[in-house]
């Protein structure tokens, strides 16, 4: 039978949604929601053809890319609109390309980053060189490129001159969705639950330790500048490796560890002044759109930084704090200048017209 639209990613749900590709697969997901689509969840571990309805216009299929060869090929070949949330949609599956031309198929790819360069950042030479050939196949046969920033998408227009895409065209900004108003009673009660006052100056860092986030260099700043006016907070999937981390700098009596939901957010950001984001000065991130720096700018936090080119925010004219910058006598402060540019990109979001592009 043929499919209107399939994704290609795994459905986005509540243990799944803490990461941030995930949370991106939920606010696309949302404008998509008046089309019947299917999930294409594929993963190595799937050893079962597993089928699962999540709602009248929500399936997914679980599929393993070698066991369901010939499943995947047959998804691939009825499907009219395809949709691709990065370039490892097709990572385990590049045999599913074959089937996909400009003409026959309405392949739409939601870049999310830059791919190959993350894995010749991480030395990674080998697989990067993989990805890169992937990633000029798909271009071959891609229809729209959706990206997460002006910059990344100057970044492919400048990587693949002879296409006919409007690279500028779809600009969809990561942005969390399921952030919630604030509720004052829940912020008094953490202010009380983490000793923070009227002096009080919050730093936040959200997520966890992955290389790319230079956590050793955020806890060996906070070990040099620690003092009884400055409250960290820690919101993180990976409670017991911080922990032993935090341990490590002699900060386990000085940093607040918490686990949270998404919509549980909201409160830390509102209670916080500045927010570590310290992203390393490379393609990378410089074309990048994390979802954090969204939700910082969006409760008027000031971002502290390595270098201040993610994305689109420097020319947006973003307030930030170099780490090399911050120091004890750190005062809290709220950027009503980050709320207003948090304000106009989700505005921006809002006019993003996605069903249009669904043939």
């Amino acid at each position: 039978m043929a499919e209107k639209l399939i994704i290609i990613a795994p459905y986005p749900r509540e243990n799944n949604i803490k990461d941030g590709m995930q949370i991106r697969v939920s606010a696309i997901d949302k404008l998509l929601a008046s089309f019947p689509r299917k999930y294409v969840n594929i993963s190595i571990r799937h050893k079962h053809r597993i089928k699962s309805r999540h709602s009248d216009l929500v399936t997914e299929i679980h599929l393993n890319p070698i066991l369901h060869f010939f499943d995947i090929l047959r998804l691939i070949k009825g499907a009219e609109n395809i949709y691709a949330h990065s370039l490892y949609a097709f990572k385990l599956i590049p045999y599913a390309l074959l089937l996909i031309s400009k003409t026959n198929k309405n392949l739409i790819l939601d870049a999310h980053g830059v791919v190959p360069e993350e894995f010749y950042f991480e030395n990674k030479k080998l697989m990067g060189s993989y990805l890169s050939f992937l990633e000029a196949q798909i271009f071959k046969r891609v229809n729209h490129c959706i990206s997460v920033s002006n910059k990344m998408a100057a970044h492919f227009a400048n990587k693949y001159k002879k296409g006919d895409i409007d690279w500028h065209d779809h600009i969809f900004y990561i942005h969390n969705s399921n952030l919630k108003e604030t509720n004052a009673e829940v912020c008094d009660k953490l202010r009380a639950k983490y000793g923070i006052d009227e002096r009080s100056c919050v730093l936040i860092y959200s997520g966890n330790l992955q290389k790319w986030q230079n956590i050793d260099m955020m806890l060996a700043k906070l070990s040099k500048i620690i003092n009884s006016s400055i409250k960290i907070i820690v919101l993180t999937g990976e409670m017991e490796k911080f922990q032993s981390l935090i341990a490590k700098y002699n900060l386990s009596e000085s940093i607040c560890l918490a686990s949270v939901s998404p919509s549980e957010l909201s409160d830390y950001y509102a209670i916080s002044h500045y927010g570590f984001i310290l992203r390393d000065d490379i393609i990378v991130n410089r074309v990048a759109n994390p979802t954090k720096m969204l939700e910082y700018l969006t409760f008027g936090l000031v971002p502290i930084v390595i270098s201040p080119e993610i994305g689109d925010y420097n020319a947006l004219g973003y307030d930030y704090l170099k780490i090399n910058e911050l120091d004890g006598s750190i005062r809290k402060i709220k950027s009503i200048n980050n709320m207003q540019i948090a304000n106009s990109i989700i505005e921006v979001n809002q006019t993003f017209k996605l069903h249009k592009l669904i043939i």
